[in-house]
């Protein structure tokens, strides 16, 4: 192609083109070639937003973003087609990890926080990726921690502003799922639409299947409008609160119910690292689960991926805390033996009881006896008018314990 690129196999083939692995013979490395669809070139100014855009998308520098090293126009089949060299990004499409079974959530974690790192980048540049999905993502699971690639930045503006946009069927119904409200009504996605789709990619990752499905692309648009999906703890109940809490806000209706941008979701993302899981049995969790605890999950052979990658399982429930053993003779333990003792706490309670029952009729018969042998007497001495004294108080006494 172009009198450079060599065509090798076919990487994917979807509504927006088709992707070979590629070798760039003038630089000797390999690349990945998309074809997009021929259609395109129908439009009177797609060469010049093609142009364009592709500029805007080779500009972008980061370590979690595809770059794009060329973009051209060829014949195939004896029609004109429009190509894309990119990067070849050597791991596994997310939608292809997701299938195989949840993540442990540190690499979770890892990824989407790599995915807004490379979003808030693409945002402070003015671009905005527009079809983030699983498919667009490509992660490498080998080594201690993930590595991420987003694909496609620039082209589903070009698809989304062309008439083709309605005859890529498989274009929308891989988007419709991540779609956020204000694209499904029409209006244009800016960067809180992006956070809507990474918390709808999220969601999936979390709990295995996206967060709002139907029947047809049309029906999950009118779902992404209208209804409200249930938090991802509803369907993993093994997960921690804070993951409900990231997930929920960023799949808000109103764009500016959701995170600020992409910084700010990704600080959240982030902040769950050590959250407290929720104690659940373990046939209670709606998820997949490895078939031995400490067992490697099997992933799938994807490009550059090998079949078998050890994935550490997710965290069991944490135990109740259990009492410390009893140090040696000896030893203390900050306890007292009488706090501690078989049954003191129950007797001091029942002496309680019984006192507060009795003592305040006492207080009123001692009271009224008193008052009697005053009143018996024609002229009180002393003790006897402190007789009165002391039963009118003990009587009013017996009569606040009977009231409270």
């Amino acid at each position: 192609m172009a009198g450079r690129y060599e065509l090798h196999t076919t990487l994917g083939r979807g509504g927006m083109g088709v992707v070979h692995k590629g070798l760039d013979r003038e630089l000797g490395r390999t690349v990945a070639v998309k074809l997009l669809p021929p259609e395109l070139l129908r439009q009177p100014d797609f060469r010049a937003r093609f142009r364009r855009e592709g500029r805007t998308a080779a500009a972008l520098s980061h370590g979690s973003i595809a770059v794009m090293h060329d973009i051209g126009e060829d014949t195939a089949d004896g029609q004109p087609v429009p190509y894309l060299v990119m990067e070849y990004v050597d791991g596994t499409p997310l939608n292809e990890v997701i299938a195989a079974g949840p993540l442990p959530l540190d690499q979770v974690r890892t990824i989407i926080a790599n995915v807004l790192d490379a979003l808030e980048h693409s945002h402070r540049n003015g671009i905005v990726h527009r079809d983030i999905k699983p498919a667009n993502v490509m992660v490498d699971l080998r080594g201690s921690r993930p590595r991420v690639k987003i694909l496609d930045f620039g082209i589903a503006k070009l698809m989304a502003d062309t008439a083709t946009r309605l005859t890529a069927t498989g274009h929308m119904v891989g988007t419709a799922l991540y779609m956020s409200p204000e694209q499904a009504e029409g209006h244009g996605a800016d960067a809180k639409s992006d956070i809507y789709a990474v918390g709808c990619m999220l969601y999936e990752l979390l709990t295995g299947r996206p967060p709002l499905t139907a029947e047809t692309p049309t029906a999950v648009l009118l779902q992404h409008i209208r209804q409200t999906p249930q938090p991802p703890s509803a369907r993993r109940p093994d997960l921690p609160p804070a993951w409900d809490e990231v997930v929920m806000r960023a799949l808000a209706k109103r764009p500016e119910d959701r995170y600020a941008d992409a910084a700010e979701m990704q600080a959240a993302v982030l902040a769950t690292d050590g959250a407290p899981a929720p104690r659940v049995a373990p046939d209670a969790i709606g998820v997949t689960r490895p078939a031995a605890e400490g067992a490697p999950a099997a992933r799938p052979a994807g490009r550059g991926i090998p079949s078998a990658v050890p994935i550490a399982p997710i965290a069991p429930t944490v135990p109740s805390p259990q009492p410390p053993p009893p140090g040696p003779p000896g030893h203390d333990t900050g306890h007292s033996e009488q706090q501690s003792g078989p049954g003191r706490p129950e007797v001091l309670s029942n002496i309680g009881i019984v006192c507060w029952v009795l003592l305040p009729p006492a207080a009123i018969v001692l009271g009224l006896v008193a008052q009697k042998r005053f009143r018996a007497q024609g002229r009180p001495d002393t003790r006897a008018r402190v007789a009165w004294i002391g039963g009118v108080v003990m009587t009013l006494l017996g009569l606040l314990g009977l009231i409270f």
